[in-house]
């Protein structure tokens, strides 16, 4: 999130692909990975990762909040 929050995007993706496959039931990394997706103007793979991480934790509001975003 760090990473985010100082525009390194790369950084950022990278982290959270590494979580994602560490700790792969963690639905905020998948949410993380759906926003920086969102920021690059790729709303396909910015749905995928937010269905992934609502498929994990239904109550994900970033994945929830993103899903709504991108699909309106």
């Amino acid at each position: 999130e760090l990473y985010a929050k100082k525009g390194e995007n790369a950084g950022a993706r990278h982290a959270f692909e590494t979580l994602s496959r560490l700790v792969p039931a963690h639905a905020p990394a998948y949410s993380y990975l759906g926003e920086l997706c969102r920021l690059a103007g790729d709303r396909s793979a910015a749905l995928g990762f937010y269905r992934r991480a609502v498929s994990l934790d239904p109550y994900e509001i970033t994945a929830c909040e993103g899903i709504m975003h991108v699909s309106g």
